[in-house]
């Protein structure tokens, strides 16, 4: 019997539970993700600045005379680099490989979490009947989307490669 499947699900599921039961610790809340999510906030402020839309931050909320968002938990594109981080974890490839990985899925998905905020952003200050649909509906399917593809690229580039250690 392969039991590779069972065990990259178990892994994978295991992984997953123990980044997300991290996650709602409350000292990953305030030591890593209260100050990321006011960073998101100082960053995409800038930008905006450069794009002509003057913002002041306080915090985590984002403001402009038109219009203000705050950043909150479930903004951080904390639970799509779990949902790839255990992927990685889970497939059987070398550790050195998993976390080259992992770190460069971190830096896509906190780019595209900017990009995320930002449009939010544009879309609640320009069309805000259309901003609960942005936000809700296409930017989750979209993280899942690319978490799910970077992680499928990640493993197709392995390919065959024999392994140089056992994956745990």
């Amino acid at each position: 019997m392969n039991t590779s499947l069972p065990r990259f699900a178990l892994v994978f599921l295991g992984v997953l539970g123990l980044l997300l039961g991290i996650s709602y610790t409350p000292a990953f809340g305030a030591s890593v993700l209260s100050p990321y999510l006011a960073w998101s906030a100082r960053v995409t402020s800038v930008v905006l600045g450069w794009l002509g839309e003057p913002t002041t931050v306080d915090g985590t909320v984002l403001r402009s005379a038109a219009f203000a968002i705050d950043i909150r938990r479930g903004c951080d594109a904390y639970e799509p680099f779990a949902i790839l981080a255990a992927g990685l974890c889970a497939y059987p490839a070398p550790w050195a490989a998993r976390l080259r990985g992992l770190a460069l899925g971190a830096v896509v998905l906190v780019l595209l979490n900017l990009v995320r905020i930002l449009s939010l952003f544009v879309v609640g200050r320009t069309v805000p009947d259309m901003f609960d649909l942005a936000h809700e509906g296409l930017w989750q399917a979209v993280f899942i989307a690319v978490a799910v593809a970077f992680w499928a690229l990640w493993a197709r580039r392995l390919g065959a490669r024999p392994r140089d250690e056992v994956a745990p």
